[in-house]
C-alpha cells in the first residue's frame, strides 16, 4: 500500500518522507477492512471520512 501512495504522490510531483505516509497508510488499511466487513453500516462516521480519503486518492 505504501508504494501506491508514493506513486500517486510522485505523479503529482510531491516528495513525502515515509514517516508522514504511515498514518495515511493506517487509515487506508482500516478503510479496506471496514469495506470488507458485513457490518459496514455500523461505522457510518468512519465511512464518511474514509470516502473522503478514497476520493482524494482516486482524484488525479
Amino acid at each position: 500500500m505504501t508504494e501506491s501512495i508514493y506513486s500517486h504522490l510522485k505523479k503529482r510531483g510531491v516528495v513525502v518522507p515515509e514517516h508522514y505516509i504511515q498514518p495515511l497508510k493506517a487509515q487506508w488499511d482500516a478503510h479496506q477492512i471496514l469495506n470488507n466487513s458485513p457490518n459496514v453500516n455500523n461505522y457510518t462516521e468512519f465511512n464518511l471520512s474514509a470516502k473522503h480519503l478514497t476520493e482524494e486518492l482516486d482524484h488525479e
